[in-house]
């Protein structure tokens, strides 16, 4: 601090320091500049040591948060249960196993928000409880001990009572008893889970409703089921209030369960010492499954859900250790039978397990509220069983007792002395389960071993070794049929006795602690061992609860056991006994040698071995570990969780835990010595031994036949390959070795150890040769005689007897092959069989059952002949032989190929692997076989195409598309034998399909969900199969042989050699075989249409005399880039008068008759391309045509007013609305229509240039790159009549010539036409520049007019050249049949049509051009229009002298609305007219929207948007979105969005409201919407006014709720700028009209935005005054006045809140929205306009408004004028 005299340092602690200034310099003692520089730095030093410590606790968090990362669900809720935080709660709930398939909404307000909490437990029990009184709230909040009682039922249970001592309190809750026990209320939901976190609850009991479960639902005369098996939380199709109620009980049952996991958390965590038990009792009643207690083929067994076998009980009693007792009610004293279920942990109540009441009782029929109550010896054994939990405490031992105990040297051992547990140091006994897991996957890793293994596989100079080796244990229940071969773990050698297997299962990997087993005392009294010592129950009273709980299961063991008269043994009691001893089980090693330890190479080996297991269809359900890292690792877990494994681990150092795979590692390393020690071979190749000992034990397990070639190490000679020119081809090809076993890459290869060790030593090949000899040359040379050769038996048939040689006995001929199905036997050789057939077989030949069938015993015998009498392949290559040249029959052919087809599955024709195409072996080694297949299948179809066939025996199929198949082709489906049951097939259903049957859902391999139907197979009658729809088989029993014929993609890598070769075997090989890649598909796309060519006709055959088919073909050569491909088609079509069920009309392909004559018949000519009628479930047949329907691309056409002709009919008053109808309708009343279609044919005729058929032709337009060819269609609308104006100024209109209007529009299909690359957008007028237009014109007193311009795109020239392609119109099939048009005609365009993407945009350019060179004459002034800046389709009328501004027109495609005086209108409307021919029109949306939504007359609504359903957030009762629910409720929301932004203000907050909803509660958007269109349905005669007056803009804002602001006042502020900037677009809007100079004031509600704004505020609001700024300029500037609205004068309230009616009415009359009545004067001088093209509400011209369409957290405003 200077002064005037000295100069001085002052201290923070407010010492002074004087300085010595020298030379205008201040200057200190040395010693003080050492202290002051030495406390500097003492500071800096705390600094950066507070800086490491922030630094450290930085860190802390980090690591805190990546442990919280790895946490279990149990640990989220413990920390939950500690810290009360929301957050771990949900990650609880998001983490827990038995959550993961419950629906979300279900689950929706499990875990309360933070701050429901926080409220002390003495109000939150006066919140949530308000039924009891202060003394029972006050012993709630002292006891440490609740036992909850959910759904309690109406009246409290006195027994329970009884329970309710030594600081032990019954909180019993229901619905019934009191509205405030609702579960689903937030503050009783919190108040629970407090109590729960806190320890205090001690039990959770109670019986969730089981309404949705009930079996009365599945009974006759009761209510429609909500659930079923399949799909537990609620079948799909349910209404919104049936998917609330399953929902609401699904998360009770989900509230109940984690209630009880959160207690048993809050006990751990607040456990108050260590003999405090942390254990909550638990009791959840349901009822029975009905598969427990009816019998197996009861109608109700696999129909009736039940709560047991939903993953939500499974999952939580695995975690909670529950478990599930059966019995009756009755039993104990019900009204009924009631079979029940309990899933508890108390163990006293074990002995009410299979209870059953002996007399049955009559059907219940009663109250179901009556049926739910519990039994009363049922509550008494509750209350036994809560009294005895938990049963046994430690004995409590007095210090004498300590004393002895210590003076004894701590004899006897006890578990609550701290030296004997820590001396001890044992914890849980290892001992084998009885009824172990099964289909469960148990591994270890060992290694690193000493001697380091080769690698088979490795090419490289220094090849990778092993060093370790992965070993699987999978254990699955014993096959029937296989050998009891020996445990491959029960080897000598075992010296830890803790590893030894042992016992029943003795590879067990689950461990229990067994039951103790007591031991005696001097005193006479039994203890426990030490494990489990010093358990007695700790009072008198609970001794004698004990022993009440007792004699309860003894008295109910003796109702039990007592019947009234003796029975017999029921088969079931006798067969019990099979159930108490372990099943057979079985257990497969694995072993993968791998070359490090590291965790992705352990992977990768763990899912070889899962994927192994997969080729043997044998499930895992859990994979059992230890906890090293290698196992123990994120990506591992979740690679298993992925594909549906449980992932379990042993505890840290505890080997026992995982016996399963370290006795099966000892296995591994014993077997290896073994085999190398008999191989004589290296210990560096016990890779390859393990993995032979592997396989050899596998196949044992199995059953099956070992795959190993040699034993391991035998000698052995392997083929050699030769690659490259220098292969010696007269070289030895065979080398010797060792066997090694079987190759892991080579499929049914072999490893062989080279004796020559060359390259790394190791061969795998498929040429293995074992115990081969080379004997020597023989020393003497053998002279044999010259013998004829005998004579070779023929390989086919005899049909005749040989004449018998002399002396020698007649040989019977070959049996002939039955026909498919007959049961006859089928002999060895070719002769007859010599014996007696059985007494079954001869009967079955000589009295056979229709359709193949025959008796059980018949089949049993047949078969048993037969499989001895099978023939053998060269037979059946005879049989076909003789079949194809001599005598051929169909059901001999089918039959010889079933027989084949029992030997193996055979493939011929063409093949393709990736990009390998070619024949198969199949096809070489068997041609008569192959030749026969193509002929059977040919016989039954003979159109069909193909280039393979496979034959196929018993082989399902799952679900998968042919992505190999060419295009566009079709497989043929031909059954040989189909079995009694399924084997028929699945096929994808795509859009444009007609269903028949049910449809049903599959799931790929992906997991993805796909819809299809199942198609019934009939054995011999072909059925016809698109390739890349997905199909499957169904499941089957037994025998079910097809021959598919399907069409490869060849690629164009298929030589002509081997096409010929099997074209000469018979096969209809398809053109695209023989084309390249590039152009295999252009075949497939050639189009009927665009080639027809009227042909010869064809007869329908013998069998239908009478009957005519039409006919035609053609012939087409088509351009490839390979060069042509001829194409000859011809068609035939039979015509079959419908006089019984209407059948598939089969659409045939015959071979052309130039010289066939045909009898014309009386049916009416319809010459379509195709017509194939299909059943229809209501009109009995249903059409497709080649033209009416394209079967790959589907559009869905408009909604159709049905029976439009009984509407019109019944009119009485002038039509009001648009109906479209359907064209089959339109086509029954033909002659009503033509008028109209001649019409439209006449004004279409102006924009097309007919071609007839020869000029096609002649022309080749269809093959001309440049041109587009269009498909066209009629619509047919019905319209209200045209009013004819008289002279203007008159206001009269003439009278209606009619009450309707017909018109029949011709439209192209544009979505079928290729885009041409050229814009095609075509902007529209917005509905702010309308209302703008009309408030000037208010102001100014112009009129207003509407023109409509007829037919505009027809007037519109298409381009010619410069790239734009020509597009042609194939005129519609209806006038084909009219005789409106020819066959095969097209329609060049030369203008623009309706339906053509194009035409939009290009008579918008061409509108403007025509209207930019408009003038007229008004007054004698000329007037031009020139268009707006701001909205191009606003149009300026002004004077072409001075530009003074006189009027304006409004574009919205062609409709025109004019503004302006009496004489300019007319002026500009007669230009216009002399331009385009033009008609008025207007439309009423409002009426439209009504009737398109069914909306009841009777429907009236006060209000649209009622305050109970507004919320933006999701609620508990909502529905989960679907697709369907999602679309129905956006396309309300854009319906309502459309009329709010047009002329209904009020309801721009319900759209606001639906837009938010849509996506999130669709059902509750649809009843929000359905309240708004009642509410439309009651004001539709409101109406927008327009009165200008001198207050210039103004300009109304509010915020309608919170958003991302700091305060309410900042939200305000927002909303008023948002209002500025529409302030500022109005006037730019008004400006070009020359309306200058108005005065913009803004209207907000809030002082506080208001001060902002004008600059005032306290330092508080600084942050918003940078925000404000340019509202304050404004201000300051004069532009903007902000003044104060008070609230009931704010109109911006109608956009932001649901208001009731009054309200409503209030802020109406503001916005200038009346009720529009004629006989008003002031109604009556305003002039309603419309814009007729896009449907909207009349407008009237009071006030210009901007309803702000934004997000739900927008603000809203309006501004007026």
């Amino acid at each position: 601090m200077w002064s005037a005299g000295n100069c001085k340092l002052l201290h923070p602690d407010g010492r002074k320091l004087k300085l010595r200034v020298r030379n205008g310099c201040p200057e200190l003692v040395q010693s003080k500049a050492l202290e002051l520089i030495s406390r500097l730095e003492e500071r800096k030093l705390a600094e950066i040591e507070q800086l490491k410590r922030h630094t450290e606790e930085g860190r802390d968090r980090i690591r805190q948060a990546r442990i919280a990362l790895e946490k279990s669900w149990w640990e989220h809720l413990m920390d939950y249960a500690r810290d009360g935080v929301s957050c771990s709660g949900d990650a609880a709930v998001a983490n827990a196993p038995f959550f993961t398939d419950v629906p979300r909404c279900a689950l929706r307000g499990l875990v309360p928000s933070g701050d429901a909490g926080d409220e002390s437990l003495w109000d939150m029990l006066r919140s949530a409880l308000p039924n009891l009184n202060r003394r029972r709230r006050k012993a709630l909040q002292q006891s440490r001990r609740w036992i909850v009682h959910l759904f309690a039922g109406p009246r409290p249970h006195k027994t329970f009572a009884r329970l309710e001592r030594d600081g032990t309190v019954v909180l019993e809750l229901d619905v019934t008893q009191c509205a405030a026990h609702d579960l689903n209320r937030l503050s009783l939901w919190a108040l629970l889970l407090k109590a729960a976190g806190d320890g205090r609850v001690a039990a959770v009991i109670g019986g969730p409703p089981c309404r949705t479960m009930s079996v009365l639902r599945h009974k006759p005369g009761g209510p429609r089921p909500v659930r079923s098996p399949s799909e537990p939380y609620g079948l799909s199709d349910l209404s919104a209030s049936e998917r609330a109620l399953v929902n609401n009980d699904t998360g009770l049952f989900a509230r109940m369960l984690f209630l009880h996991a959160t207690a048993t958390a809050g006990r751990r965590v607040h456990r108050q010492s260590v003999q405090h038990s942390s254990q909550v009792a638990f009791l959840l009643e349901q009822p029975q499954p009905v598969d427990r207690y009816l019998p197996a083929g009861h109608s109700l067994v696999g129909e009736v859900p039940s709560f047991w076998h939903t993953n939500l009980w499974r999952a939580y009693a695995l975690e909670a250790g529950l478990f599930e007792v059966d019995f009756d009610q009755g039993a104990l004293g019900h009204a009924t039978t009631k079979p029940t279920t309990i899933g508890t942990n108390l163990p006293d109540l074990r002995g009410l397990h299979g209870l059953r009441k002996e007399c049955p009782t009559l059907a219940w029929k009663g109250d179901s509220k009556d049926l739910a109550a519990w039994a009363p010896q049922f509550v008494q054994a509750v209350v036994h069983a809560l009294q005895c939990w938990p049963r046994y405490q430690l004995c409590r031992m007095t210090p004498e007792d300590w004393q002895r105990h210590v003076e004894n040297n701590h004899v006897p051992y006890r578990r609550d002395c701290g030296i004997c547990v820590r001396g001890a140091g044992t914890g849980r006994r290892h001992q084998g389960v009885t009824h172990p897991d099964v289909y469960c996957l148990s591994a270890d890793v060992a290694g690193p071993i000493r001697v380091p293994a080769k690698d088979p596989e490795g090419r490289s100079k220094h090849p990778p070794v092993f060093r370790y080796f992965l070993a699987a244990s999978y254990r699955f229940p014993k096959l029937q049929g296989t050998k009891d071969e020996p445990n491959p773990t029960q080897v000598d050698g075992f010296d830890d006795p803790l590893l030894h297997p042992g016992g029943e299962d003795e590879l067990a990997d689950v461990v229990v602690e067994g039951p103790p087993e007591p031991e005696h005392r001097p005193d006479g009294k039994d203890v426990l061992p030490e494990d489990c010592l010093g358990y007695c129950p700790t009072s008198e009273s609970e001794n004698d609860a004990c022993k009440e709980a007792g004699a309860l299961r003894v008295a109910a063991a003796k109702a039990k056991a007592k019947p009234s008269k003796p029975k017999e043994e029921h088969p079931w009691e006798r067969a019990k006994c099979e159930f108490e001893a372990p099943p057979g089980l079985a257990r497969l090693v694995f072993v993968v040698p791998l070359h490090t330890n590291k965790s992705e190479a352990v992977l990768e080996a763990l899912q070889q071995v899962f994927l192994e297991l997969r080729s043997l269809n044998l499930p895992v359900l859990r994979f059992h570990s230890d906890r090293s890292r290698e196992f123990f690792n994120k990506r591992t877990r979740a690679w298993f969780h992925e594909h549906g494994v449980r992932t379990t681990t042993a505890e840290g150092d505890t080997p026992q835990q995982n016996g399963a795979a370290e006795n099966t590692i000892r296995w591994l390393k014993a077997r290896a010595r073994t085999l190398l020690a008999q191989a004589e071979v290296g210990t560096e190749l016990w890779a390859c031994a393990m993995a032979t000992a592997a396989s050899q034990q596998r196949a044992q397990q199995l059953g099956l036949k070992s795959k190993l070639a040699a034993p391991f190490g035998a000698p052995c000679s392997v083929k050699l390959k030769f690659y490259g020119p220098s292969r010696g081809d007269l070289g030895d090809r065979w080398v010797d070795g060792k066997y090694m076993g079987l190759s892991p890459s080579v499929n049914d290869g072999h490893i062989v150890l080279r004796n020559d060790r060359v390259g790394n030593g190791f061969l795998q090949t498929l040429h293995v040769r074992s115990r081969l000899h080379s004997p020597e040359m023989p020393d003497r040379v053998f002279e044999g005689d010259v013998r004829e050769p005998a004579p070779l038996e023929p390989a086919r048939r005899v049909r005749g007897k040989s004449e018998p040689a002399l002396g020698e006995p007649p040989l019977p001929p070959p049996p002939l092959p039955p026909p498919e199905g007959e049961c006859v036997p089928v002999p060895a050789s070719r002769t007859r069989l010599r014996g007696k057939s059985s007494p079954a077989v001869r009967k079955s030949l000589l009295f056979p059952l229709p359709d193949g069938e025959c008796l059980p015993e018949q089949c049993e015998a047949v078969e048993e002949e037969f499989r001895a009498s099978r023939f053998s392949v060269v037979d059946l290559e005879g049989f076909a032989k003789e079949l194809l040249l001599e005598d051929w029959d169909l059901e001999e052919a089918m039959w010889v190929l079933v027989q084949f087809s029992r030997l193996q599955s055979l493939k011929a024709g063409l093949y393709r692997h990736g990009g390998v195409v070619g024949t198969t072996s199949a096809t070489n080694s068997y041609p008569w076989l192959t030749e026969l297949m193509a002929a059977t299948l040919l016989s039954a179809s003979p159109e069909a195409e193909f280039t393979s066939l496979w034959l196929s025996n018993t082989n399902p199929m799952s679900l998968h598309a042919d992505h190999n198949n060419v295009e566009g082709s079709v497989n043929v489906v031909f059954p040989l034998k189909l079995p009694p049951e399924g084997g028929d097939l699945w096929v994808e259903l795509r859009a444009g399909d007609v269903i028949y049957g049910s449809v049903e859902q599959r799931v790929d391999g992906a997991g993805k969900k796909w819809l299809g139907t199942t198609h019934s197979l009939q054995r011999g009658k072909p059925f016809y199969l698109d390739p890349k729809r997905r199909h499957a088989t169904t499941p089957f029993e037994g025998e079910r042989v097809v021959l598919v014929a399907y069409t490869v993609n060849t690629l164009g890598k298929v030589s002509e050699s081997e096409l010929q070769a099997l074209e000469s075997l018979g096969f209809p090989l398809p053109a695209s075989a023989r084309l390249p890649l590039t152009t295999q598909q252009d075949v497939r796309r050639l189009d009927v249409f665009d080639m027809f060519e009227e042909g010869p006709l064809e007869l329908a055959g013998e069998d239908c005399p009478k009957k005519v088919e039409k006919g035609g073909g053609w012939k087409e050569t088509q351009k490839v880039e390979a060069g042509t491909v001829e194409l000859e088609v011809s068609w035939n079509l039979k015509h079959t008068p419908a006089q019984h069920e209407q059948t598939p009309c089969v659409l045939q392909t015959l071979e052309p008759k130039p010289h066939a004559q045909v009898e014309e018949e009386s049916w009416p000519e319809q010459p379509v391309q195709w017509e194939l009628w299909l059943p229809d479930p209501q009109s009995g047949q249903c059409a497709l045509r080649s033209d009416d329907l394209d079967l790959r691309l589907c559009k869905s056409e408009p909604v159709y007013t049905p029976d439009i002709e009984q509407l019109l009919s019944g009119l009485t008053e002038p039509l009001q609305i648009v109906h479209t109808v359907d064209p089959r309708e339109a086509e029954k009343h033909s002659e009503v229509w033509i008028p109209s279609i001649l019409k439209e044919i006449g004004v279409i005729e102006k924009a097309v240039h007919r071609l007839p058929p020869s000029e096609v032709r002649k022309g080749n337009w269809l093959h001309r790159t440049d041109v587009r060819v269009v498909p066209a269609k009629l619509v047919f609308t019905v319209k209200p009549p045209d009013v004819q104006p008289t002279a203007p100024g008159n206001g009269e209109h003439a009278t209606q010539a009619s009450l309707f209007k017909r018109k029949a529009r011709l439209v192209a299909c544009g979505n079928h036409a290729p885009s041409t690359g050229t814009e095609i957008y075509a902007s529209g007028a917005a509905a702010e520049s309308l209302r703008c237009l009309v408030v000037i014109s208010s102001k100014r007193g112009w009129m207003l007019g509407i023109l409509d311009v007829t037919s505009a795109f027809l007037l519109t020239p298409i381009p010619q050249g410069d790239g734009f392609p020509v597009f042609a119109l194939t005129p519609p099939r209806y006038l084909v049949r009219q005789g409106l048009a020819q066959e095969g005609e097209l329609w060049i365009l030369t203008h623009a049509v309706y339906g053509l993407r194009e035409s939009p945009k290009l008579w918008s350019d061409f509108r403007d051009s025509q209207l930019l060179n408009l003038r007229c004459m008004a007054n004698g002034v000329e007037l031009q229009l020139l268009k707006g800046k701001l909205d191009t389709n606003w149009w300026r009328i002004v004077q072409t002298s001075d530009g003074q501004v006189v009027g304006g027109l409004i574009t919205y495609v062609d409709d025109f609305l004019l503004a302006g005086c009496a004489a300019v209108i007319e002026a500009l409307a007669k230009a216009i007219q002399s331009i385009w021919k033009t008609t008025p029109l207007t439309l009423a949306y409002a009426e439209e929207l009504l009737r398109l939504n069914n909306v009841k007359p009777t429907a009236l609504g006060k209000i649209p948007c009622p305050r109970d359903l507004v919320s933006f957030d999701t609620l508990l009762t909502d529905e989960s979105p679907t697709e369907e629910s999602v679309r129905t409720a956006q396309r309300l929301t854009g319906e309502i969005l459309w009329l709010s932004q047009r002329t209904r203000p009020d309801l721009a907050f319900t759209a606001c409201v639906l837009a938010t909803l849509s996506t999130k509660a669709p059902e509750r958007a649809a009843r929000i919407a359905e309240r708004a269109l009642a509410y439309v349905q009651q004001t539709k005669a409101f109406a927008l006014t327009a009165d200008a007056d001198d207050t210039g803009l103004v300009a109304y804002s509010d915020a309608s709720f919170a958003f991302v602001t700091l305060s309410t006042a900042e939200s305000e502020l927002v909303a008023g700028l948002d209002a500025v900037v529409a302030l500022q677009s109005a006037e730019a809007m008004l400006g070009e009209f020359g309306v200058f100079n108005l005065g913009k004031t803004l209207k907000v509600d809030s002082q506080s935005a208001l001060a902002i704004a004008i600059g005032q505020g306290s330092w508080r609001t600084r942050h918003l005054k940078v925000r404000a700024n340019y509202l304050r300029e404004q201000y300051e500037a004069g532009e903007i006045i902000p003044v104060f609205c008070p609230g009931v004068e704010q109109a911006a309230d109608l956009l932001t809140k649901a208001l009731p009616a009054a309200r409503i009415l209030e802020l109406a009359a503001i916005w200038g929205l009346f009720e529009h009545r004629p006989e008003d004067p002031r109604q009556a001088e305003a002039v309603a306009v419309d814009l007729p093209t896009h449907p909207q509400y009349p407008v009237s011209a009071d006030q210009v408004a901007f309803p702000i369409a934004c997000n739900d957290a927008d603000p809203k405003c309006q501004v007026s004028a």
